[in-house]
């Protein structure tokens, strides 16, 4: 929408760079591993290691998505040793959950993602591998370059002062 001219201002998730887009970091926020409520790991401590998901199914977004979004989570594993085998694609995260909660597989998400479980689902904080730079997924604010109308300047304005009270 942004690139089209149908939307002045947006809100990207772990976004990539785009030509005629400008973007700008406002809050970060760790990955969870999302777990269906029944599995041995949900009732453990309150954060897991990425290497005691080896060797589980995986279900996760598309890397149409976007390869970085995608990329990030898979990071995590793949410092741990493994590629996850990703066994369910689904186009958004309320379809990711009920997926996870139904037993097919767990996933790897942001830490918002903890907000919109329902029972049969369980969030755990993932511990960063050892020697791995700390991996966060990140909310940026992106608009169209050159556009300097008041009006995305100002929503811009609010949107740094809220989100970054965060």
């Amino acid at each position: 929408g942004l690139k089209e001219g149908s939307q002045d201002v947006g809100f990207v998730r772990d976004g990539d760079p785009t030509v005629g887009l400008e973007a700008e970091a406002l809050f970060s926020e760790p990955f969870f591993a999302v777990l269906p409520a029944r599995h041995p790991l949900a009732q453990r401590s309150r954060s897991i290691h990425p290497a005691e998901l080896a060797g589980e199914p995986f279900v996760f977004y598309s890397p149409l998505a976007g390869n970085r979004a995608y990329e990030k989570p898979m990071s995590l594993c793949e410092a741990a040793g493994f590629r996850p085998r990703v066994v369910q694609e689904a186009p958004q995260w309320l379809t990711i959950m009920r997926l996870v909660g139904a037993g097919l597989g767990v996933s790897i998400g942001p830490a918002c993602v903890e907000r919109i479980t329902t029972r049969d689902v369980v969030c755990r904080r993932l511990r960063t591998p050892a020697g791995v730079r700390s991996v966060r997924s990140e909310i940026d604010l992106a608009w169209r370059a050159g556009d300097n109308r008041p009006i995305v300047e100002a929503f811009c304005r609010m949107a740094r002062e809220t989100l970054r009270r965060r």
